[in-house]
């Protein structure tokens, strides 16, 4: 089975800055759907969801985006207990220092 280089990249990304990776799963099922990754941050599960576009599969943009949306919302619980984030495939190769700080909620 090959392995897909999308998760590889996320993997490295969510690693940077810790000092173990034994809290990073791939593709791994959350309450039965498929997360492309799961992850511990702050003592708070964390559900990654990669969107890699619409591809060449003829899907209007609009509906890729909506399906998406529907899946984190799958993913996040149905009392939406669980944090879930969508990160475009284009930003596992961007320099940011953090892949997933944009996607952190402000606190009070």
């Amino acid at each position: 089975m090959a392995v897909d280089p999308l998760l590889l990249r996320l993997h490295k990304r969510l690693g940077l800055g810790t000092s173990t990776d034994s809290d990073i799963r791939l593709s791994t099922t959350v309450d039965g759907y498929l997360a492309d990754a799961l992850f511990r941050d702050d003592s708070a599960l964390t559900a990654v969801l990669i969107d890699r576009g619409p591809g060449s599969n003829q899907v209007p943009p609009a509906r890729h985006l909506r399906l998406q949306f529907e899946r984190l919302g799958l993913l996040s619980g149905e009392d939406g207990a669980r944090r879930c984030v969508r990160v475009p495939a284009w930003q596992l190769y961007c320099d940011q220092t953090s892949l997933l700080e944009h996607h952190k909620t402000p606190t009070a």
